[in-house]
């Protein structure tokens, strides 16, 4: 495996490498016991990386993975959940065959469906596995109900769906349990 080369790369590998660890969620540098801020070695997060499919042991492998990441979004019609505060609303982008018909509505908890409304979205379409895909961007309304919803989209006889959360702006429960407390141990 090169991964013990990945901090011996140019500049530029280690900025993509540090890219794409960022676009998974990885940690890219820690405090130490004393203090210190310390960077996360190219190989640890070239191994975390793999580990989480995305193969990071060269340059030429960071920028397939770096790739791939972009591209995922544009391969589901639906973003895999969609999680919004109480009162807000949000916007979701819907990725489809471009030129086809779509629509987009919510159904909420109790069973109340909501039309979601298209937005201007001026993102060039792209060539996504040989299919021409564009991006529309639909509202999700700020007056919808705390809980687990459901967010369906449908074009050309395809249809998606994922579930769509809204949490309260703020949990107020820890001065609830404050009294609640056992101390005994």
């Amino acid at each position: 495996m090169a991964d013990a080369t990945v901090d011996d790369q140019p500049e530029a590998a280690r900025a993509h490498l540090l890219q794409l660890a960022r676009s998974h969620g990885v940690g890219t540098a820690f405090w130490g016991w004393d203090g210190v801020e310390r960077q996360v070695d190219g190989g640890t997060l070239a191994r975390v990386l793999a580990a989480l499919g995305a193969p990071a042991g060269s340059p030429e492998e960071i920028r397939a993975s770096l790739t791939e990441q972009e591209l995922a979004p544009w391969r589901r019609m639906l973003p895999p959940v969609v999680v919004l505060r109480q009162g807000l609303g949000g916007q979701v982008p819907v990725h489809i065959r471009q030129g086809s018909e779509l629509s987009v509505w919510i159904t909420v908890e109790d069973g109340t469906r909501h039309q979601a409304v298209q937005l201007e979205d001026r993102e060039e379409p792209r060539d996504i596995d040989g299919v021409p895909t564009g991006r529309a961007t639909f509202a999700v309304p700020a007056d919808l109900p705390l809980g687990w919803h459901t967010l369906h989209a449908e074009s050309g006889g395809t249809t998606a769906e994922c579930a769509l959360v809204v949490t309260p702006q703020r949990l107020a429960t820890t001065q609830a349990l404050v009294g609640e407390r056992s101390w005994g141990l």
